[in-house]
């Protein structure tokens, strides 16, 4: 119905979750074949969480009820220091990117077209 309705979906991976890394990979698994399948734009939030944090990511990206991001350093501007510390920031500044390519790349491109 969005695609019919000319909505762009954007799909959002998952973070690493406490005690559920099998479950989260399966699940994220079926966003990026969804987002396949459709060619829809996809988020990379657990991308970009385990890059910057392979083996600590609890407790930093990842508030210590392991579900949650973090709100450390929210205050400060986006750079690499505070986006691997803050999963608030991270997941916005992550969005933000997705958002300007998404204008940039199809809603532009269609205020081009005749």
């Amino acid at each position: 119905m969005l695609l019919a309705n000319k909505s762009i979906p954007v799909l959002t991976t998952i973070p690493p979750l406490k005690g559920k890394h099998e479950l989260v990979l399966k699940y994220n698994e079926a966003l990026w074949k969804l987002g396949e399948r459709y060619s829809l734009p996809i988020i990379d939030y657990h991308g970009e969480i385990t890059a910057r944090r392979p083996d600590d990511w609890l407790g930093t990206l990842i508030s210590n009820d392991g579900v949650h991001p973090s709100a450390g350093m929210t205050a400060g501007p986006a750079t690499e220091e505070n986006l691997s510390n803050s999963g608030y920031l991270l997941l916005a500044w992550t969005t933000l990117n997705k958002l300007v390519q998404v204008k940039t790349r199809v809603i532009d491109k269609r205020t081009e077209s005749p």
